[in-house]
């Protein structure tokens, strides 16, 4: 009976599920309706001995004496002198708490019995997902050799992402088509599928070195390279003049304050001025094997290796030179 009463409740649970799911993993719901009925039938059948037996014990009728299939006709007057007792509490609370547990059996059985059937319908999806995988490792692969090449001296290439998903059967066929150099972590490649050109977005993540300060930097103060350390940031982000060494025409001064963890960029440089406006400043004139050494008076202020403007005190004639240290400047004839 209780068997019964399982396939009746799972019926009615899984039948009400498979019509509102038609594409779940109850794919058996007209299965379960026909059970359904026949454990319904059964119920009555089993339902009705049981009175039947109840019956005969204060009637004296023998229990046996009507045959199963008339159970589920109506019963002769001569079988049912009274009327069938009515449920008391304790046969409704029995009714209740079979049901309860026929209906939380039969679903706990049918649920446990679904995952290894929709494990199996996932198997050929992932199977063949896998080739497209592989596909796809093998062009990024290629693409991040390729990358590598169009990225300026110094910056190191960490990884490369696709935009999209390759076909089956892609292979690479440009990156960053008409362009020389990367300024940007985004481009775009080209692939050969299926005897057409696929164009695909792609993105890299791409570091290069530069000079931080390693203290605060007060404005004007003499600069060496313990001033700085060199640090990775993103290669396309921050600012283009970002140094990632001290150029080698030195020494410099900071032209700015630099607060520790900046990096130094070229406009915060300075050198220092090696002739002011209104100095005598010793210049040697050099003409082939021939050196004259004069001097002549500044006009304009200079570091070493920037252009002066000077001019002969006796006669005015002003003449352009180079610095070369503190007060003094070479010309070169040609």
């Amino acid at each position: 009976m209780v068997s019964s009463i399982n396939w009746c409740a799972a019926g009615t649970v899984w039948g009400v599920i498979g019509a509102i799911l038609p594409r779940s993993c109850i794919h058996q719901t007209n299965h379960d309706i026909s059970l359904w009925f026949k454990s319904c039938a059964r119920l009555i059948e089993l339902w009705r001995f049981f009175l039947r037996r109840k019956n005969s014990s204060s009637t004296g009728l023998p229990a046996a004496s009507v045959t199963s299939s008339a159970f589920l006709l109506p019963e002769p007057a001569f079988i049912r002198p009274a009327p069938a007792p009515r449920y008391r509490h304790k046969s409704k609370l029995k009714c209740v708490f079979l049901m309860i547990l026929a209906a939380t059996s039969g679903t706990a059985e049918y649920a446990a019995a679904a995952p290894p059937a929709a494990a199996k319908a996932a198997a050929p999806a992932a199977a063949a997902d896998a080739p497209s995988l592989v596909s796809s490792q093998q062009l990024v692969s290629e693409i991040t050799v390729k990358a590598a090449r169009l990225l300026a001296d110094g910056v190191r290439l960490r990884s490369v992402a696709l935009g999209c998903r390759p076909p089956a059967g892609a292979s690479l066929d440009q990156v960053a088509p008409g362009i020389r150099r990367l300024t940007s972590p985004g481009f775009v490649i080209e692939m050969r599928a299926g005897g057409r050109i696929i164009a695909c977005s792609a993105t890299l993540d791409a570091q290069r070195q530069v000079l931080a300060a390693a203290h605060d930097i007060a404005q004007g103060q003499a600069l060496s390279s313990a001033d700085f350390e060199l640090r990775w940031v993103d290669a396309f982000a921050g600012s283009a003049d970002a140094l990632s060494t001290l150029p080698a025409h030195g020494p410099f001064l900071a032209a700015t304050a630099i607060r520790a963890g900046d990096p130094l960029l070229a406009i915060q440089l300075a050198r220092p001025l090696a002739i002011r406006p209104g100095d005598l400043v010793t210049v040697l004139v050099k003409n082939g094997s021939v050196t004259v050494r004069t001097q002549l008076e500044a006009r304009s202020a200079a570091a070493v290796g920037d252009s002066v403007s000077v001019i002969n005190p006796d006669t005015g004639l002003p003449l352009t030179v180079t610095a070369t240290g503190e007060r003094t400047a070479e010309l070169v004839m040609q």
